[in-house]
């Protein structure tokens, strides 16, 4: 009996090699789908004017421009400096393509309602995680115009809809669901002064 190799023990050692091999290439996924966004943030930014300075009050339409690239439509580009984070913005909410880049989920810079959402499973929104009160927000718009915001507040919740993320307070809002946690990460953020 020594020498019998105990069934449960080799399905045992079958499952652990196959929950590795699937935290690996998840992960392999979500670094390639990192890799691939900030090539497509580099490419969107080579297509843009020269950057000035966005100021929302400039503008009386809500509809920021749209750039069409094969990979999709992009309404803006977020950037967050103090964790080297540079993302294309599709101009369109798709909660299956959100794992490739985030998507705008409503509203405008224009009249301070944009709200973005990301993905925890591609790793790019991760940074929500990590954002303290104060940490600046860069939105570029396609014509080069670019607004800055401040991160001033950062709430959880179990879901999230239209209602709960608007907020007139907001300026720009991100969310992402943090799958460890089973919420939704919510950063709220004003126009930097």
């Amino acid at each position: 009996m020594k020498g019998k190799v105990n069934v449960l023990q080799v399905f045992g050692l079958l499952l652990v090699v196959l929950s590795a091999a699937i935290l690996l290439g998840s992960q392999w996924l979500a670094n390639q789908r990192s890799t691939q966004a900030s090539a497509l943030a580099s490419e969107i930014k080579a297509n843009l004017p020269q950057i000035t300075e966005g100021d929302p009050s400039n503008y009386s339409d809500p509809a920021m421009p749209v750039l069409q690239l094969s990979e999709g439509d992009f309404s803006c580009l977020i950037d967050i400096r103090s964790f080297g984070i540079s993302l294309p913005v599709g101009n369109s909410w798709d909660s299956a393509g959100v794992t490739q880049y985030p998507r705008t989920f409503w509203g405008s810079a224009y009249d301070n309602s944009l709200i973005i959402g990301g993905s925890s499973q591609s790793g790019q929104f991760d940074f929500c995680a990590k954002l303290d009160l104060g940490d600046e927000i860069r939105i570029t718009d396609m014509t080069g115009a670019q607004f800055s915001y401040e991160v001033s507040r950062i709430d959880r919740r179990a879901h999230v809809d239209l209602d709960t993320l608007q907020d007139p307070n907001s300026h720009l809002t991100l969310f992402v669901r943090d799958e460890s946690a089973k919420t939704y990460i919510i950063v709220r953020c004003t126009l930097a002064p």
